[in-house]
Parts: structure tokens; sequence; C-alpha cells
């Protein structure tokens, strides 16, 4: 992969990539597999005008994506079914290798960027059209390398850490000896939702699924 990133930031040639595409769909009532992946190799092509080229470095396993391997749709207005022979996409991160011509007002070479959603392709290196309806790109600060990692914006300040923030912090707002029950307490959510308890002074009951589980929390 580093070979093949560092010819497209040269010279923009068209190089050989690794991305994972659904193989096959999971029904409800089939646990998702290695069978339902494919992992094959593409060609990086021209970047176009609108679009960036990017090499992945963060990608993002959420809960939510059960459902997009359903044959039958997803049961939700947000996001649709993967489809067989396209790629897995879900939250990503990953660093600005080429810009489109359209888009060079705003994005340079290096720029690490994030999509805290469901839009970036499981691919080593990636093309991200930033107006795409089912991309939602934001630049990540350089400043920020010196407070947190990059994949925080995945996690604790991004999506899952908002989530447990504003839970706690503008609709529970437990008191100082309150008891919280965590479901999921070993989750991207539920880790923060301990933490936050804590700090309010609460007795917190934390439930897992599995020791394991119960040993990261």
């Amino acid at each position: 992969m580093f070979a093949s990133v560092q010819l497209v930031r040269r010279y923009g040639l068209r190089c050989s990539h690794q991305r994972v595409v659904l193989a096959r769909p999971a029904p409800r009532h089939e646990a998702v597999t290695r069978k339902n992946f494919e992992i094959t190799n593409a060609r990086t092509d021209d970047v176009g005008d609108d679009a960036l080229l990017c090499e992945t470095l963060i990608l993002s396993v959420d809960p939510y994506m059960r459902c997009r391997f359903f044959p039958d749709g997803t049961g939700v207005d947000y996001v649709d079914s993967f489809q067989v022979g396209e790629p897995i996409t879900s939250a990503g991160i990953g660093r600005v290798v080429k810009v489109g011509k359209n888009l060079q007002d705003k994005y340079n070479v290096n720029d690490i960027v994030a999509d805290g959603a469901f839009g970036w392709p499981w691919a080593t290196i990636a093309a991200i059209d930033p107006n795409s309806p089912n991309v939602y790109l934001e630049k990540i600060p350089k400043a920020l390398e010196y407070v947190a990692s990059p994949s925080a914006v995945l996690s604790v300040i991004g999506q899952p850490g908002l989530t447990a923030y504003f839970g706690i912090e503008r609709f529970a707002k437990p008191k100082k000896g309150d008891t919280i029950v965590v479901s999921s307490a070993a989750g991207a959510v539920g880790t923060v939702v301990c933490q936050l308890a804590k700090r309010r002074g609460c007795k917190v009951i934390g439930l897992t699924s599995t020791d394991a589980s119960f040993l990261s929390c």
C-alpha cells in the first residue's frame, strides 16, 4: 500500500489497491462471518475534479452496521444495505494524497480528513466525494494531535462521545449519590457514559455480555 500511495502522490499514476467488498448478504438469523466479505484488487482511477484521493488510516466498526448486511433493507431511513460486489463503508479517517481541481481551495495534500458517519469505503486508497449525500467529510485540525489521537474523532470526541455526553449532561442529569445502570457498558458509548456518571459522583453499575467485555470497562 505504501508504494501505491507514494506513486499516486508524486505522479498521479493508476495503481492497484485493495478493498473489502460484500460477498454475500447476512439475513437477520445469520451471523456476519468471513464468508460475507471478499478482498479484491482495484485500480486507483484519476481522482476527478470533485473528489479527493485518500490513504485510509482508520476505519470504524459500529453496531448499526449489522442491519446493512440485511438483503431486504436496513429497516431505517438514514442508511441503505451494502450491495454485493461493492465496498463496505463506515466511518473512517484518511490522509489526502491527491486533490481534485474544484476542491483545491479547501483541501491540501497531507490533510487528515474524517467521515464520522458511514461514507468511507473499506479500501487502502479511497476516492471520496465531499459533496456526496452519503459523505460527511471534515478536516481534522492539526492542533488536535497535541491533545488527542485522530481516532478520537470517531470515538470519545465524535458521535459516540457526544451521544454519551448529551444523554448524561443534558437529559439524565444524575445527582451525586444516584445509581446509574449502563447497558453495553464496554461499548463506545457505554464506556463514556460510565466515566461521566462517575465524575458526577454516581454509583455506576455496568452491564456487559462477556467476562472479556467486563475487564475492558
